[in-house]
């Protein structure tokens, strides 16, 4: 009986522990926020750019890098550090792939406070590919 008992707290224990992971492992992503004058107004006033993603549900690259780059702690902490995130769909929100002349995904726009383009990168990026891209930025 106290066998039973032991390994009944051990498995509740465990998996505690195995759910406290997983939380802290899905706290540390990157904030995307949807497009808005929002992110110009804090991005002016954090003196920060804007990182616009646009990705689309159905692209293959997107997810690709959806589930590997930006799980990235070091790719979390530039964007945390120098840009408002923005992502976009762009699918189901085709005005601003318009408003910026996207025509493939995953397509990435860095904007200053002001919404002027500073640099533009398209197709998939590696974690490294990516860190670099953002560190010229």
């Amino acid at each position: 009986m106290k066998s039973r008992i032991f390994k009944m707290m051990l498995s509740i224990i465990l998996g505690t522990v195995l759910i406290a992971n997983a939380n802290l492992a899905s706290a540390a992503s990157i904030p995307w926020q949807s497009y808005s004058n929002n992110a110009f107004t804090k991005a002016k006033a954090q003196n920060k750019r804007v990182l616009v993603y646009v990705g689309s549900a159905s692209c293959h690259w997107c997810a690709k890098m959806n589930s590997e780059t930006f799980h990235s702690p070091t790719i979390i902490k530039i964007i945390s550090k120098k840009f408002i995130p923005v992502a976009v769909d762009m699918v189901s929100d085709p005005s601003i792939s318009y408003k910026y002349g996207v025509r493939g995904t995953p397509t990435f726009i860095i904007l200053d406070s002001s919404n002027e383009e500073i640099s533009r990168l398209v197709g998939y990026q590696t974690t490294s590919e990516f860190q670099s891209y953002l560190g010229k930025s």
